[in-house]
């Protein structure tokens, strides 16, 4: 139910305190190690927690999914610039067991999956919504500056799968504002 199943030391935003932290993606909460045991930290409306020995994010945030349902969760932060910001969504989910049907079945305990990565943008003060992973819809993210969001897309041959090339596309996009 974890991406990385050991806890790493972290720095929530406005305290200097250094914790161990790690993220279950199953409930979407943020477990600490305290003296060998493990807590979950409360959750606040806009709490970033910042690994300290990678450039990885969290933001405790309030968003809209793809199914127009508001959400509160902890999202990856992919690009984080004053004007643009691009988050990814980390879920595990857990597949039932599967009891075989026939003497010829085998039987499949429940395990934990790993859910298709979403993706969510946010411009500016503007509410945070899902990123739909399409040139068309990218491109159109920004209405007046289309053209040059296409170029640029074509030009450095941005992958809507990979997270560098959506910090890159973040900080162009941001440029342009």
């Amino acid at each position: 139910k974890y991406f990385n199943e050991s806890f790493l030391p972290a720095k929530i935003a406005g305290s200097n305190e250094i914790i161990l932290v790690r993220h279950n993606a199953y409930t979407d909460d943020m477990e600490v190690s305290i003296n060998n045991e493990v807590k979950i930290l409360p959750s606040e409306l806009n709490m970033t927690i910042n690994m300290t020995n990678s450039a990885t994010s969290y933001e405790y945030v309030e968003y809209t999914n793809e199914k127009g349902e508001k959400k509160q969760g902890y999202l990856k932060l992919i690009s984080n610039n004053p004007k643009v910001k691009i988050y990814k969504s980390e879920v595990v989910y857990l597949k039932p067991e599967v009891h075989p049907a026939s003497g010829y079945d085998t039987y499949q305990p429940a395990t934990y999956k790993k859910a298709k990565d979403e993706y969510f943008f946010k411009l500016g003060d503007s509410e945070i919504k899902t990123l739909p992973l399409k040139k068309k819809a990218i491109v159109s993210i920004v209405p007046e500056k289309e053209k040059e969001i296409a170029s640029f897309i074509k030009e450095n041959k941005i992958s809507f799968s990979e997270d560098a090339d959506l910090n890159q596309l973040g900080k162009f996009i941001n440029s342009l504002m």
